[in-house]
């Protein structure tokens, strides 16, 4: 499984103006929740960002997780390979999720939840 979160400044100072809440990215909280839900599920969570220091802050230590600060292509096909995502809502991210190859079977397990 990975986890790919924006944490980058861009991402955080895009704003859609004159909405009631007009920031565009996922809170963390979002992220943290998600993962304590099913964490004992996966081992060996991995974590991809633009910010993985910022990413470990979030996140902390956890002999699950492991943290990968490489290239973005590299990034990026770890998410067309592994066997579940959770993204954060970039267009990076979405592609990559989308090109995915894991089963049908396992992706209809996933959105069953």
């Amino acid at each position: 499984m990975v986890v790919c979160i924006r944490t980058g400044i861009d991402y955080k100072n895009f704003q859609l103006p004159d909405y009631n809440y007009p920031y565009v990215f996922l809170p963390t909280e979002w992220f943290t929740k998600i993962l304590s839900s099913i964490k004992s599920e996966y081992h060996n969570i991995i974590i991809i960002s633009d910010e993985i220091s910022e990413a470990k802050l979030i996140f902390g230590e956890n002999d699950d997780f492991i943290y990968i600060e490489d290239a973005p292509e590299i990034q990026f096909q770890i998410l067309t390979n592994v066997d579940a995502c959770i993204i954060s809502n970039s267009s990076y991210a979405w592609w990559g999720a989308y090109l995915n190859n894991r089963s049908e079977e396992h992706t209809s397990e996933l959105q069953s939840r």
